[in-house]
């Protein structure tokens, strides 16, 4: 079986805040192609922006907002071949729409957990509340006509977390190779810290699916049948579809 992974859209309502704004087409194109040459698609979390509220306290109210801002992304995600899994910014899927935090999947002889990577970040637990309240009010700053809150904070993110996107490795990282190989998983596939790339750590592959922010376009495809897995990057689109010219391979590894 082949399965696509996106993760990281961050699909707000459509004002100066959305890191997505005015660039489906973009996106579209990309899922044409995905659509393709893969039996399933998983959106690993953070697909909608549900913490940027101009005044929080509704997340139902906002994730219908974030969709009628991204109309056609949120009807093709609505059916197969697409999967979703809830990330940290769309936390409220899970209890509104019973979203799952985690797919497992065995099939081909190999076990592969697919999660936001989310679960062992300190931001999104222990200093939740005050990661959260930062990036909204970072969405203010963006709506008065700067990101650099928003730079500023995912950079921080990484600090803290030990990601990076020399190593790939950090506490975070370890910890999730830990619990997929206490449940005799080969492979992991996260986002979360928005860094593409592929790990491997004592015969476990660690692949991160990147983000598909602002012009930036990542995605990983895995194939089973050879426990492969492939990290791209799509060049950027003016017009047309996509092909494998406009692929940019920046990992790749298949498990012994």
């Amino acid at each position: 079986m082949n399965i696509a992974v996106i993760s990281d859209i961050h699909l707000g309502r459509g004002d100066r805040a959305d890191r997505k704004r005015g660039k489906d087409e973009a996106l579209i194109r990309l899922l044409d192609y995905l659509e393709v040459h893969h039996e399933q698609i998983i959106l690993l979390g953070d697909v909608w922006e549900l913490l940027t509220p101009k005044w929080p306290g509704n997340p139902q109210r906002e994730l219908r907002r974030v969709r009628a801002a991204h109309p056609e992304l949120a009807q093709r995600f609505a059916h197969p071949p697409y999967r979703y899994v809830a990330g940290n910014h769309d936390q409220a899927v899970e209890a509104l729409e019973g979203v799952p935090q985690e797919i497992s999947i065995k099939i081909d002889q190999v076990h592969i957990i697919f999660t936001h990577g989310h679960q062992f970040d300190i931001w999104a637990h222990h200093l939740r509340y005050i990661g959260e309240f930062v990036v909204w009010f970072s969405a203010w700053a963006a709506r008065l006509g700067t990101h650099a809150l928003t730079r500023f904070f995912d950079q921080l993110h990484n600090l803290i977390t030990g990601s990076s996107r020399d190593a790939q490795l950090g506490g975070l990282e370890r910890k999730l190779i830990q619990q997929s190989r206490e449940r005799h998983a080969q492979m992991t596939v996260m986002g979360h810290t928005h860094l593409p790339g592929i790990v491997e750590h004592n015969g476990h592959l660690l692949v991160n699916s990147g983000h598909c922010l602002g012009d930036s376009l990542h995605f990983v495809s895995i194939n089973t049948e050879i426990a492969s897995a492939t990290v791209y990057q799509v060049q950027q689109l003016l017009n047309g579809p996509v092909d494998e010219h406009d692929l940019i391979m920046i990992d790749s590894v298949t498990l012994p």
